[in-house]
């Protein structure tokens, strides 16, 4: 089956996308608060 060239293939792995160290990040236009009042609330 090698010589014919049939059978399994094997999968190439991709690259995670890499973060852009020198970029800004995105303004929070919604100005979200995940702060809570208490523990466990």
């Amino acid at each position: 089956m090698r010589e014919a060239g049939i059978g399994r293939h094997q999968r190439r792995r991709r690259g995670l996308t890499k973060q852009d160290k020198s970029a800004a990040p995105a303004p929070d236009l919604l100005a979200r608060d995940f702060e809570a009042d208490a523990p466990g609330a």
